[in-house]
């Protein structure tokens, strides 16, 4: 073997013992990036910036791009090595013997658990160096079809064992992801992320877990006599269901006007009452009684049936946990 074929066989090696080792670091730099500060960068127009997020909005498709460039790398190295050592004349099984007690330990320490260990610690600012260099590497693998090959094996892999591969991440995932950097980086108190976190859940609430029962609620007649007013002011109820003479919902009317307006009949002072159906979502229901400044609403099925009321408090209730 020539002195120049020993030159290339070691650069080879080496530079591919350092690529397989960047490909480690990134894996781990790309999951630990702080994503507050990275949002800021995407905002900013920072190019490298952009790469990473779209990258991490794709997981699988991130995690197929690293996985083809650690073993490409990976199976550089090991044959270069393996040259290396017929080239200085060791048999089959001296080589083996080597490579598997002297090599395969020192390239698992240089390979793989130096560089996330330095990219755990570094990968803020090393992840935005390299992110231009990945960016070439995801635009050769899906050139030449070898990228997306990967990615359909590892979805269809995914599907036959019953799990489902990694796929876009959603406007909450990402939300709860900056919430828990914003903890990390001292943005935010442990408390106030609480309170986020269980503003976001209320889109997966709906007014029939918060509302009162109809069966529990009281109600007063449209033309309630001065006993049944009195007994309506005394109650706990801020405000009351009204009903007409056929029991049909008619208004809603508050203790402070019947208190206030003893002489006056509830159908002058009483507002039109407001519907929601039983699955509309905790936060659509508070938008909802915003916009029309009502304080209350009647709850009701899909057939028109009544099931309870809601108010304010009720669907805030959650967020006080």
């Amino acid at each position: 073997m020539s002195g120049f074929e020993w030159t290339l066989l070691i650069l080879a090696a080496v530079g591919g013992t350092g690529i397989m080792a960047i490909f480690a670091g990134m894996e781990i730099g790309l999951y630990t990036i702080n994503r507050v500060r990275l949002e800021l960068k995407v905002g900013q127009g920072d190019r490298s910036a952009r790469i990473l997020g779209r990258l991490l909005e794709r997981p699988s498709h991130m995690l197929a791009i690293i996985l083809i460039g650690t073993n490409a790398a990976n199976q550089l190295s090991a044959w270069s090595i393996a040259e290396l050592l017929h080239g200085a004349g060791y048999g089959s099984i001296a080589a083996i013997v080597i490579d598997t007690v002297i090599l395969v330990p020192v390239l698992l320490i240089l390979a793989e658990v130096l560089p996330k260990d330095l990219f755990r610690a570094h990968g803020d600012h090393w992840c935005y160096t390299l992110a231009k260099p990945l960016r070439f590497v995801e635009f050769v693998l899906q050139w030449t079809g070898i990228g997306p090959i990967v990615e359909w094996f590892g979805r269809g892999v995914a599907s036959m064992v019953g799990g489902s591969a990694a796929g876009e991440v959603t406007a909450r995932q990402r939300m709860s992801d900056l919430l828990k950097e914003g903890v990390g980086a001292g943005v935010l108190t442990a408390g106030q992320t609480d309170l986020l976190d269980r503003a976001m859940h209320l889109r997966e609430r709906v007014v029939s877990d918060e509302m009162v029962p109809w069966a529990t609620v009281q109600t007063l007649n449209v033309d309630a006599d001065a006993d049944a007013r009195r007994a309506a002011i005394d109650s706990r109820w801020s405000r009351l269901p009204v009903l007409d003479a056929d029991g049909a919902i008619s208004g809603i009317a508050s203790v402070l006007d019947l208190d206030a307006k003893p002489e006056t009949t509830i159908a002058e002072f009483m507002h039109p009452p407001m519907f929601l159906s039983e699955t509309t979502t905790a936060d659509a229901a508070l938008r909802a009684l915003r916009s029309h400044q009502a304080a209350i609403a009647i709850v009701q099925n899909s057939d028109g049936q009544t099931l309870g009321i809601v108010t304010i408090k009720d669907l805030v209730r959650p967020l006080l946990g």
